[in-house]
């Protein structure tokens, strides 16, 4: 709060206290905290880092028309930024709008091939919109390049449950 105190112009400072706002679950506050600093900011790439964390905390809100919204926002300022497409598709996935957070997420790891978060999203999206065998598939692809990621092995191992389900 010192921070916004010694330079209330300058939208960092709002975001910064947003931040700490948005870690301790306060996320109301925090989004009044990131509007102000988009409005308070100059720097573009950094309102669209903002526009991106408010697209975040409105998903986690579920208030998914607002985070489409605020995720479209941060792409248009930068279209090669890998975070706002993964934005973008959160917030389709969120809205249960999986055709288009897939090609969200394609869009992304285009950008980022080794991308894990957006690889582990798109698989998820596949997992959670029914479509198992592309689950399946993307989790295979994913597990090869990061072996390691225990979410992507616990991931596949849902979806050959699932698999073996439908086929009872």
């Amino acid at each position: 709060q010192k921070a916004l105190t010694l330079n209330p112009n300058l939208g960092s400072s709002y975001a910064a206290l947003g931040d700490i706002f948005t870690q301790d679950r306060r996320l109301k506050d925090a989004l009044k905290l990131y509007l102000a600093a988009i409005k308070k900011e100059i720097s573009q790439a950094l309102k669209g880092e903002f526009h991106a964390t408010l697209s975040e905390i409105y998903t986690r809100l579920r208030k998914h028309g607002l985070a489409i919204k605020e995720a479209k926002a941060a792409v248009e300022i930068d279209d090669k930024e890998t975070r706002y497409h993964e934005a973008v598709a959160n917030a389709y996935a969120g809205a249960q709008r999986y055709e288009e957070a897939e090609q969200a997420y394609q869009r992304a790891l285009a950008l980022d091939p080794k991308n894990v978060s957006a690889t582990r999203g798109l698989c998820n999206n596949f997992l959670i919109a029914g479509k198992l065998s592309a689950a399946v598939l993307n989790f295979q692809r994913a597990i090869e390049l990061f072996p390691k990621e225990a979410s992507l092995h616990q991931g596949i191992a849902t979806a050959f449950v699932k698999q073996k389900k439908n086929a009872e």
